[in-house]
């Protein structure tokens, strides 16, 4: 799949329905490939005329920080409040300073051309934030194919 230009993605992740769409899972890969992998798992099921359900991959990632409360998620069901993404630079949000901070491993690494994508979860849940240059959408399995899997 083509990963989007940074208008594009920030306005295609944006106007995604999540708003009581469920998140899924989270992976974060680095094992066998050169590049790391991060990938969200969404369920826009829920959602009329949404997606369904959906796998989000983040392209050239540099970072995720997710701070999930599991017990709150659990009590909470799955459901997401918003999404959004905007460029990193200029975003003032505490994971791009923190993240920006580490450049002194390798000077020649900068945010520019980054965009931060941010998953806010039903309070108090929590939220992900994942530091990437684009992302891409892929048909993830349904509910009823996995637990046909798993039979």
């Amino acid at each position: 799949m083509v990963a989007l230009d940074e208008v594009s993605a920030i306005d295609a992740f944006s106007r995604l329905p999540w708003h009581d769409s469920e998140l899924l899972g989270c992976c974060v890969s680095t094992s066998g490939t050169v590049k790391p992998i991060v990938s969200l798992e969404v369920d826009f099921g829920t959602v009329a005329a949404g997606p369904g359900h959906v796998v989000l991959n983040f392209e050239e990632p540099r970072g995720i920080c997710a701070s999930i409360d599991l017990l709150a998620k659990r009590l909470c069901s799955n459901h997401i409040w918003t999404g959004y993404a905007k460029r990193a630079v200029g975003s003032g949000h505490p994971f791009v300073k923190r993240i920006e901070e580490r450049f002194d491993l390798d000077p020649s690494e900068t945010i520019v051309g980054l965009l931060l994508f941010v998953v806010d979860l039903i309070s108090p849940a929590g939220d992900v934030s994942i530091l990437a240059k684009s992302f891409s959408i892929s048909k993830g399995q349904g509910r009823e194919s996995e637990q046909d899997q798993s039979r």
